[in-house]
């Protein structure tokens, strides 16, 4: 049900490149192949830290940052693919409704 829409869907997989202690043990909360699943028309980045660190920066110039800006772009272009995305549904839904009704006047003519 989904694979359908994912062209209409941006996807920006997050893995962490760092272990996280887990009281004693280090692992991948997140491994690679499950968190960035590896699909068409979707991008991947890795970020060299663990997860509770993912999302903090030390400053703004910091190469890691500027991996993060793809999400940002997605949600800055959102309002208008959004908008255009409800034109073409209210169109769908017209001539969806166009059609059932000259289907259901067919049997009366």
């Amino acid at each position: 049900m989904f694979v359908p829409m994912m062209k209409r869907l941006r996807i920006f997989f997050l893995w962490e490149q760092e272990k996280t202690n887990l009281g004693g043990k280090y692992d991948y909360i997140g491994h690679e192949s499950s968190a960035a699943t590896i699909l068409d028309d979707t991008e991947r980045c890795g970020l060299p830290c663990d997860p509770r660190n993912m999302c903090r920066f030390e400053g703004r110039t910091l190469p890691e940052r500027g991996r993060c800006y793809a999400p940002v772009r997605y949600a800055s272009e959102a309002e208008s693919v959004i908008a255009g995305r409800w034109v073409e549904a209210d169109a769908k839904l017209n001539t969806m409704r166009t059609n059932q009704a000259a289907e259901l006047l067919r049997d009366y003519t």
